[in-house]
């Protein structure tokens, strides 16, 4: 036997006018067993395009500390699939307290103007 290998890359052509949009859905925060915190998200888009870009997520205290405990990079969905489901464990981070606060989760697409926010939700923590 020879293996074979190849490499891909993808290309995304875009033509025309964007009518995509991105939203959140069934956002929920839980404490896994051995103190895992995860957050479970949809991601919803629709249009005519694929939607391409990073996932971050900051814990605000009840005193409005921001700190970042998730970041992913990269995500994408692409035509025709209109949603992706995260689930997505957490930094446990020194100062971070998962029992209290909100956290604040953006989707932005990375294009050449900056980052463009496309969707955004908020869980409270209790």
């Amino acid at each position: 036997m020879i293996p074979i290998f190849g490499i891909s890359i993808p290309a995304i052509i875009r033509v025309g006018e964007s009518t995509t949009q991105v939203n959140s859905s069934n956002v929920s925060f839980s404490m896994l067993k051995d103190s895992l915190p995860q957050v479970k998200l949809t991601v919803n888009r629709t249009g005519n395009m694929s939607a391409y870009g990073d996932l971050l997520i900051d814990h605000v205290s009840s005193t409005g500390k921001v700190t970042r405990v998730g970041n992913v990079s990269g995500c994408a969905i692409y035509t025709p699939n209109a949603l992706r489901q995260f689930h997505l464990f957490l930094i446990k981070t020194k100062g971070v307290d998962y029992k209290s606060g909100k956290l604040h989760l953006v989707f932005t697409l990375q294009n050449a103007a900056g980052p463009a926010k496309l969707a955004e939700a908020e869980v409270s923590l209790h």
